[in-house]
């Protein structure tokens, strides 16, 4: 039997974003997922798309379904469309995209796709060739090597680098201020700072305690803080409070505690802002300005050989087919087509998708049901390029929706209640 989250998740009336811890049944929800799609609203397994993360994931889920359907559907010929349904990664949908509507993309009809393997030894030669080709006037300020590095990093996520390279360097300034006064402020509207200054400043120690001399430094940094006046170092001397020193005889009754236990919350508030609130537009940033132009030319430059190269040897690496896939996605003709065809669409560990991905899964269920299934303390591609924070954006879309809803699934089948317990005391 189902329990009673999966079954919430399952039946859910609209869209739904389930967060699904380890071990907690998502394979199973999600072939529940499909069957209530198939024989509650009616639709063909032709019109429920099913995304998965590897090639063996979407094997198992594709059997899972299959079964489900043969268990609990007497139609054979409802099963068999399982077989033909578009049950994937997301690579293996934007390539069936690109081969819908290679019109539309611009690429060869007859195209390959790169896998892993083969993707970066074509790249590494075609990547030299296309550097070697680089304008002299560009390569020249700062050298091959500095351009080839550099290059090398930014292609292997080339939509997202494109896009940052085209805002430039010009708002750079106004974007640290902003951050640096957005982190202050939310330092001290926050509660760790309201309750110190409610007890550090009406609580004294004798003078010369350990203790003491954190509790006045602690209000000399607050006062700077809030005066706009040395912000750096007064965060400085927050991060490094020492709030466990100090001697109970040099306090009133209790006073030590409470003293001790306030600068411990304001150091960790602190220290929490610090990054953002002590930014500086420096040096370094004036030299990186100073880069971005030729960087972008000469991005563009390499992109484009290498872009034309693969065209012309009918290539396309993962990458691509993503790129060329939201190509597609932007034609209405081509939307239009698969809002006819697609009707349902479930994406699992959505919490390792990238923005690129994210916005082909969106555009494609304007008009259709989506189900995420995902964990945020999962995500371990963000070397790939996925992006954590696109799960929670997601979420809240879906949780607007008319009969969006979100369900935890919080009970694991993969460790006994016991163990749980003392993971859960020690997080």
């Amino acid at each position: 039997e189902l329990t009673d989250d999966q079954k919430r998740a399952a039946t859910a009336p609209g869209s739904a974003a389930v967060v699904a811890g380890a071990g907690t049944g998502k394979t199973r929800m999600l072939a529940e997922r499909y069957l209530h799609h198939v024989s509650e609203h009616n639709l063909s397994p032709l019109s429920v798309v099913a995304v998965t993360f590897t090639e063996k994931a979407a094997a198992e889920l594709r059997s899972r379904m299959r079964q489900t359907l043969i268990d609990k559907v007497s139609d054979e010929a409802v099963v068999a469309e399982v077989e033909a349904a578009q049950i994937s990664t997301i690579h293996s949908l934007a390539a069936r995209i690109c081969r819908d509507f290679y019109d539309l993309a611009e690429i060869p009809a007859d195209f390959k796709v790169l896998d892993e393997t083969e993707s970066p030894l074509w790249a590494a030669e075609i990547f030299e060739e296309a550097v070697a080709l680089l304008d002299n006037k560009i390569a020249d300020e700062f050298g091959y090597e500095w351009f080839y590095r550099v290059l090398r990093v930014l292609l292997n996520d080339p939509i997202a680098s494109e896009k940052a390279l085209e805002l430039g360097s010009g708002h750079w300034q106004t974007v640290i201020e902003a951050e640096k006064r957005a982190a202050i402020n939310e330092l001290i509207n926050s509660e760790a700072w309201h309750y110190a200054a409610s007890v550090i400043r009406t609580t004294e120690g004798k003078a010369g305690d350990k203790l003491e001399d954190a509790r006045v430094s602690a209000i000399e940094a607050m006062d700077a803080i809030q005066n706009n006046h040395g912000i750096t170092d007064a965060f400085v001397k927050l991060v490094q409070l020492k709030a466990h020193l100090g001697q109970a005889a040099n306090w009133p009754a209790g006073d030590k505690e409470r003293v001790g236990y306030a600068l411990k919350q304001l150091k960790s508030a602190a220290s929490a802002t610090f990054e953002h609130a002590t930014l500086e537009f420096g040096p370094d940033d004036e030299e990186a300005a100073r880069r971005i132009p030729p960087l972008s030319e000469a991005f563009a430059q390499v992109r484009s050989h290498i872009s034309k190269a693969k065209l012309r040897e009918k290539v396309l690496d993962f990458n691509d087919l993503e790129r060329y896939a939201l190509k597609v996605l932007r034609h209405e003709e081509a939307l239009e087509h698969y809002q006819k065809r697609w009707k349902a669409i479930l994406v699992d560990e959505f919490q390792d998708t990238n923005p690129v991905q994210a916005e082909i899964i969106q555009r494609l269920t304007r008009n259709a049901k989506l189900t995420i299934v995902g964990d945020e303390k999962q995500s371990i591609y963000g070397f790939r390029g996925a992006d954590v924070r696109v799960f929670g954006l997601v979420r809240q879309q879906i949780l607007s929706e008319v009969d969006g809803m979100e369900v935890p699934l919080a009970l694991t089948f993969r460790a006994h209640s016991e163990l749980v317990a003392a993971t859960n005391c020690i997080f």
